[in-house]
């Protein structure tokens, strides 16, 4: 059993999870290099289109390194979680699917609360989302719930993270 003084230096010594997502603002690069690799894989071995296409595929990457941005999240408090969650309730349909949350606005919120470097604002998560489309944000969003529900080695769905947040509200 841990002694009081134990519990004063993990308080103490205790550090926020964080973890970069890197985002790509130009999804057109991503496909034209899924397109040039399986290519590539379809061609044989030192055949003179496969120099070519290994040349292609460089020059895209170079491309998707310099439209990539690195977007450091970071956990929050339990206590800054519940007061967002608070702030985005749930709609009836929201509700109907489990969710203890606004499925549109709580998302939004959270993952800008959650920006470390660059900080952002609501608005900014929301053009974010707008310009990135839903599988790029989604990756910002799956990142926000690990870090502030999930555990270090295992992922979460957000069921899950529903559930858990069901629980907080019977518990509050």
């Amino acid at each position: 059993m841990a002694e009081i003084q134990d519990i004063y230096t993990l308080i103490a010594n205790a550090c926020p999870r964080s973890k970069a997502v890197l985002v790509c603002s130009q999804l057109d690069l991503l496909d034209e290099h899924s397109q040039l690799s399986a290519e590539l894989e379809s061609e044989s071995v030192g055949s003179p289109r496969s120099g070519d296409l290994a040349a292609e595929i460089a020059e895209v990457e170079s491309k998707i390194a310099a439209a990539t941005v690195e977007i450091k999240l970071q956990s929050v408090s339990a206590s800054a979680w519940r007061a967002t969650l608070a702030e985005h309730p749930p709609t009836p349909t929201d509700r109907t699917f489990g969710l203890s949350w606004n499925g549109v606005t709580f998302p939004v919120a959270v993952v800008a609360m959650c920006a470390a470097e660059p900080t952002l604002t609501a608005v900014d998560v929301q053009r974010l989302s707008e310009v990135l489309g839903q599988g790029e944000f989604y990756r910002l969003w799956s990142t926000v719930m690990e870090l502030n529900l999930g555990s270090g080695d295992l992922g979460i769905s957000v069921a899950r993270a529903a559930r858990f947040e069901r629980s907080l509200e019977v518990t509050s």
